[in-house]
Formats: C-alpha cells, structure tokens, sequence
C-alpha cells in the first residue's frame, strides 16, 4: 500500500469503529424488511399466475369446441333417447326387406365433417334448409340428419373428424333408438 492509502484505510476504521452498534442493527433490521417484501411480493405473484394457468386451463376443456348438443344436451358417452318418430320406408336396397328413417336435430359448436358408411343419411341445415345428400358432410350449428337405417341393424356409426362418433342404438326390446357420442 502507498502511503495516501494507509492514511484512508486508518480514517475509514476509526470512522466505523465509532458508529453506534444499534445504528448497525436498525440499517441490518431494514434490509431484512426489504427482502421479507420482496419475497411477499414474489409469492403473490407466483400465486396470480398459478391462478391464471389453472382459469385458462379449465377454460379451454370447458370450451374445447367439440360439443355436439342434442335438444340442448351434450352428447357425452351417457345414451339419450331420442324423442323423434321413426318411420319405415317403402324404398329398400336389394339386400334388405325394408328401411327405417331415423330423423333428429343435432347442434355443432365446431365446423365439424361426418359421414356415415352404414347407412344413407341426409343433411339439412338450420330450419327449412336445403336438404343435401352424399356420403360427406361439412357442418356447423343446427342441423336435422335424416338415417335410413336397414330395419335389420340395431345400430349405426356416424364418423366425425373431431375425434368421436354419433351412435345411434335400437334397443330391441322397447323399438326406442338411442343417441350418444362415443371417442374413435
């Protein structure tokens, strides 16, 4: 050390040697104040954001878009009865005596693509649409699907593109047809 040095670090002991010990504990006590702050506010923090994941986590499998809704339920796996006439039909393939229309109104809260490979189906968008035939079908909202379904067959599938299929089954002992959605 030089000797200009010597003389600071001499002045800057004698300096600290004479201040007081509780200013040394109140300046120590208020820096912990300051980090007991921080850490609060970090833990708050950490908390709104947990809390927001967890809204926008329920928000969206709420919400997912999937929904296909049946006089106002959810198609969810559980077999609802559908409350439609059904009605036999005169025209029959060659391979079946007879056919029997199933008809109901379903809604999409999702642009959704089906198809059905069992039986004919027919598609009608909205109230007094247009009835369109084929074996595919785009559709969104409220729509009425006509079934011709040979009176032989219990059941029939109608593929979607979201991942599930529209049941439709004939419980044999009451002639009642039954609707659900089941995962593909």
């Amino acid at each position: 050390m030089k000797g200009g040095e010597k003389v600071k670090s001499e002045k800057t002991a004698k300096a600290l040697s004479h201040i007081d010990d509780s200013l040394i504990e109140e300046a120590d006590e208020s820096r912990i104040i300051c980090e007991r702050i921080r850490v609060r506010r970090t833990v708050r923090l950490c908390g709104l954001a947990a809390c927001l994941v967890l809204i926008v986590g329920i928000f969206a499998l709420v919400n997912n878009g999937n929904d296909v809704l049946f006089n106002g339920i959810i198609l969810d796996g559980t077999p609802v009865e559908l409350t439609v006439n059904t009605q036999r039909s005169a025209v029959a393939p060659a391979d079946a005596s007879a056919l029997e229309c199933v008809e109901f109104a379903l809604e999409f809260k999702k642009t959704t693509q089906i198809q059905c490979e069992e039986a004919e189906i027919s598609v009608r968008a909205g109230k007094g649409g247009q009835v369109t035939d084929g074996d595919s079908y785009t559709v969104k909202g409220n729509v009425t699907v006509r079934v011709l379904v040979p009176e032989k067959d219990l059941s029939c599938v109608i593929r979607t593109d979201n991942g599930s299929d529209i049941v439709l089954k004939k419980d044999p002992a009451t002639c009642s047809w039954y609707i659900n959605l089941e995962n593909n």
